[in-house]
């Protein structure tokens, strides 16, 4: 379950930057979702998903 928690946090992620505007009110926050991957990224060497990551840390 934690893989599919950690594509969650990187798809939630890539929503929140693509419609950035639009979600202020809400107070989401990109870098939280992408912390909380990078943490189960690391937790359970789900490696597949490095370049995700990396990309959204680009875009913040």
């Amino acid at each position: 379950m934690l893989l599919f928690l950690t594509d969650y946090h990187l798809e939630s992620a890539r929503l929140i930057l693509s419609l950035d505007s639009a979600l202020k009110p809400f107070d989401l926050n990109a870098s939280e979702h992408i912390q909380k991957a990078k943490d189960l990224i690391e937790e359970t060497g789900y490696k597949r998903r490095l370049p995700e990551l990396e990309y959204l840390e680009e875009l913040l």
